[in-house]
């Protein structure tokens, strides 16, 4: 009698849409520079703007120059991906110890804080935890950390509308829209929309369910577990929600 196949012992990563661009080639790595450009931007800016830093210049062109010297390594993205650590931290760590650089090249009196980091692969920055600005770094890092929240719902938004307009589904777009984020109730736009409030409400579901499913794929990381993920998304509305 032939033994059925063992069910898995662990349970199905999440896939990471970084990860499916990135298979893609040089195509996929462009995406996906644009990707963490227009997410992170606005999150490392808050950050620096609220650390010790400030003073280094302006935050727009330090988060360019940060971006250009390491996506600008065409290995930056691979090392995250071996790193087995969350984006939004391997990018803080590696702003911070990029902030360091830059204030060492300005000044020339930080070789204490760099001591630990010699090299310049950039494996030697997931050490870079605690330095020169963490004295300041609990209210700069949950501002960034709240931003990364709020670009990664505008980008989960904007991908899940794409996707359903993709797919014939403007009217579970226009439903899901019109309920979760305008709060109009089920008989408001059962007359506004011309469908049964039952209908209604399984079109939004399914659009719920898409939008929850691109907030999981932006936020995966390699080797990321459902539960960890699940953990992941509480920590960032925990965030947004500390106002």
């Amino acid at each position: 009698m032939q033994r059925k196949p063992q069910r898995d012992i662990f349970p199905t990563t999440d896939r990471s849409w970084i990860a499916a661009q990135l298979d893609q080639g040089p195509s996929g790595l462009s995406e996906t520079n644009h990707h963490v450009m227009s997410v992170y931007a606005d999150p490392l800016k808050a950050y620096y703007n609220g650390s010790s830093f400030h003073g280094l210049g302006d935050a727009d062109e330090l988060v360019a120059g940060f971006f250009a010297d390491r996506l600008g390594r065409p290995d930056y993205l691979d090392k995250w991906q071996s790193s087995g650590r969350k984006l939004r931290h391997w990018l803080i760590v590696g702003f911070r110890y990029f902030l360091l650089e830059q204030r060492a090249v300005r000044q020339m009196p930080l070789e204490a804080d760099l001591a630990h980091a010699s090299g310049t692969d950039d494996d030697s920055e997931a050490t870079i935890i605690t330095g020169a600005a963490d004295a300041d770094a609990e209210d700069p890092e949950h501002a960034f950390h709240r931003e990364v929240a709020r670009s990664l719902v505008r980008k989960a938004i904007a991908m899940t509308e794409e996707r359903c307009l993709a797919d014939d589904l403007a009217v579970h777009w226009r439903t899901w829209v019109r309920h979760v984020v305008d709060g109009c109730t089920y008989p408001e736009l059962s007359k506004e929309l011309g469908h049964g409030e039952v209908r209604l409400k399984v079109m939004a579901r399914t659009v719920g369910s898409r939008f929850q499913l691109t907030i999981r794929e932006l936020l995966a990381w390699p080797g990321a577990l459902p539960d960890q993920l699940n953990q992941e998304i509480q920590e960032l509305i925990s965030t947004m929600a500390k106002e």
